[in-house]
């Protein structure tokens, strides 16, 4: 494994949860979940590629379907990272084909 590589698996998985808006205003936590709600497929993959990754918005723009391979998904920011394949990653790289 490169320098810098990711060892250790991300214990999240794509959000599934709608903001609960019973309350009227939502806080700041409820707000995401309720813009990824709206999202369209690629949006909410996206957005869940960097909750699990924590990849920036240029670093998650530039990634290709080649930088996933059996092994995990890899990355070159200004250094190389490896991300464990995972089933939380599997499942958003999944949802994004669609």
């Amino acid at each position: 494994m490169g320098e810098g590589a990711c060892t250790e698996e991300a214990d999240l998985s794509p959000i599934t949860h709608r903001a609960d808006t019973s309350r009227g205003c939502c806080d700041a936590n409820h707000k995401g979940v309720a813009v990824r709600t709206l999202a369209n497929p690629a949006l909410q993959a996206a957005m869940d590629l960097a909750v699990l990754t924590g990849l920036r918005l240029g670093d998650l723009i530039g990634l290709r379907w080649a930088d996933w391979k059996e092994d995990g998904l890899h990355v070159k920011t200004g250094r190389y990272l490896l991300f464990a394949r995972s089933q939380a990653l599997v499942e958003t790289l999944d949802h994004a084909k669609k």
